[in-house]
């Protein structure tokens, strides 16, 4: 595979995806620190379902092939455990070797093994993890190996229809316009029919993952436009192809990509990073009950780097009416900071696929500018990630105090962390804007339209 290919792929994931109340029992435990390894080791499986339902547009079954990170004893016995492979030839790269769990780690992120036997002290709470367009399994391994090390099953699934062609033009879809609706839609599909087969998977005792899934503790994540799928399958959307942008001719949008997406009773709590949140109306927002938490680009950064964006996170947040329904800014970060791509592109360095020259060229799209380093704001993505889902899909509370305005500002200073904002405010928002917070800390406030 040529070079141009790669850089296309990797490009077109930073600049594409740009521009787009459940009970619990309350535990009394030790809470292992959120901002470092858990206290597990951590099992890796590569598997790929096969939905007979949908076409892989060569007369077969759609596949989705799925990274699955699983908690494994700390103690356990297998020695040498075997370092976990990750096939790096997904989403229509050819030619890759296989990386190496030891590959990542050289830049800092968690160590996992090749299908070791799981811990027995699940089952676990499941996290499903979207990607963003264009994205991959590969792309979020910081994420799969420390929330798997504080217990939780994830799964993150590579949506193969959204690939590029060597020219940088959609696989599957003959049009733009089918383009932008069409990879959208099938996300959400493949993260329900991920749920059904995960969880027949734990209960089927032919399977490694057999006992490890905790049926009523599910949470759904994603990046870009999997955090966008992750909105539309916890509040709905009436109609997937109701969004228009300009120069976009109806005539191209493909009927079947015009359909109505329903929320999943089965999802409890929803992590969406820098979603692309202008495809679902504020009103299909606001349906959303179950835990939210928003983490993406600065609001002041969004609005200098691309016009008219600066609402990413904001919009959402406020229309929300789930409680708890949090808003977390990351100084530093650009889109792809929430990814694993800035240290996939070192590896790929490593592996003699990109020379130095193209390293550089594509660094900018990838990895934080300097002071910030890709590493910080991994690890702050992922403390943030399990204090939100142990307390508010597990039910411990030792991570409630992570999960205040005022934890951020004494201890992390790349954070702005906005609670729940509209139900602290006897100020109805007018029709047709709503208002929310510039920075924290602060009283400033702005208004914008609910459905620009």
């Amino acid at each position: 595979m040529g070079k141009k290919w790669i850089i296309i792929t990797l490009c077109a994931v930073a600049l594409i995806t740009a521009a787009i109340g459940i009970t619990l029992t309350v535990q009394a435990v030790d809470s292992p620190p959120a901002d470092q390894t858990g206290p597990y080791k951590v099992g890796f499986l590569a598997n790929t379902y096969y939905d007979s339902s949908r076409s892989d547009y060569a007369g077969g079954s759609r596949p989705i092939l799925t990274f699955i990170w699983y908690p494994v004893d700390p103690d356990i016995e297998a020695e040498p455990l075997p370092s976990a492979v990750y096939p790096m030839n997904v989403n229509g790269l050819t030619g890759l070797p296989d990386a190496s769990s030891t590959d990542f780690e050289a830049y800092g992120i968690d160590p996992a093994y090749q299908e070791v036997t799981p811990s027995q002290d699940g089952p676990f709470p499941l996290v499903v993890f979207s990607p963003g367009a264009q994205g991959d399994s590969l792309g979020y391994v910081h994420i799969g190996t420390r929330l798997a090390s504080h217990g939780f099953v994830v799964a993150i699934p590579t949506n193969f229809d959204d690939r590029l062609n060597a020219q940088g033009l959609p696989e599957f879809y003959t049009t733009q316009e089918a383009y932008t609706f069409g990879p959208y839609l099938e996300r959400t599909r493949d993260i329900e029919y991920l749920l059904d087969q995960l969880l027949a998977d734990s209960q089927q005792s032919s399977s490694l993952l057999t006992g490890t899934i905790q049926p009523d503790q599910i949470a759904v994540s994603g990046h870009s436009l999997g955090g966008l799928a992750a909105l539309a399958l916890a509040g709905g959307d009436d109609s997937t192809c109701d969004w228009r942008v300009e120069g976009m001719d109806p005539n191209n949008i493909l009927p079947e990509n015009c359909v109505t997406i329903t929320p999943d009773p089965r999802i409890k709590a929803i992590v969406p990073l820098d979603p692309s949140s202008y495809m679902l109306k504020y009103a299909e927002l606001a349906r959303i009950e179950v835990p939210s938490m928003l983490m993406g680009q600065e609001y002041s950064a969004l609005e200098a780097r691309i016009a008219g964006s600066e609402t990413l996170l904001v919009r959402p947040h406020a229309a929300i009416q789930s409680d708890p329904n949090y808003r977390l800014d990351v100084s530093g970060a650009i889109h792809n900071s929430f990814s694993s791509y800035c240290s996939y592109l070192y590896i790929l360095r490593d592996k003699g696929y990109l020379d130095d020259q193209v390293l550089e060229a594509v660094k900018p799209y990838n990895c934080p500018p300097e002071p910030f380093s890709a590493q910080e704001i991994e690890n702050l993505t992922t403390q943030y990630m399990i204090a939100f889902l142990k307390t508010e899909l597990v039910g411990e509370r030792g991570y409630k105090e992570i999960l205040t305005a005022d934890y951020a500002l004494e201890n992390e200073p790349l954070i702005e962390f906005f609670e729940t904002e509209q139900s602290d405010l006897n100020i109805p928002d007018e029709d047709g804007y709503f208002s929310y917070f510039l920075h924290q800390p602060g009283n400033e406030r702005a208004t914008a339209l609910k459905d620009p």
